[in-house]
């Protein structure tokens, strides 16, 4: 949502109900979504805004509030 004052939509969906989809290569698989924390988060951000400058302005615009981080893990029978 470009640094909007408020968590988007779909971060509310997933936080309710983790069950998700992601297509990998062209193939869809069943995935379990959390939230990163801690470190990983830390470590995340970092990358991710190395690669995209625009997260930096996002950063700026929502002040205080933490962006989400989202992991989807794939599902031990998603078999990839």
């Amino acid at each position: 949502m470009g640094g909007a004052p408020n968590n988007p939509g779909w971060y509310h969906n997933l936080k309710a109900n983790p069950s998700a989809a992601c297509t990998i290569d062209g193939r869809a698989y069943a995935c379990l979504a959390r939230e990163a924390s801690g470190e990983e988060y830390n470590s995340i951000w970092q990358r991710a805004s190395q690669t995209y400058l625009g997260y930096t302005l996002y950063k700026q615009r929502v002040g205080d509030r933490r962006i989400p981080i989202m992991m989807l893990e794939l599902k031990p029978e998603a078999g990839l």
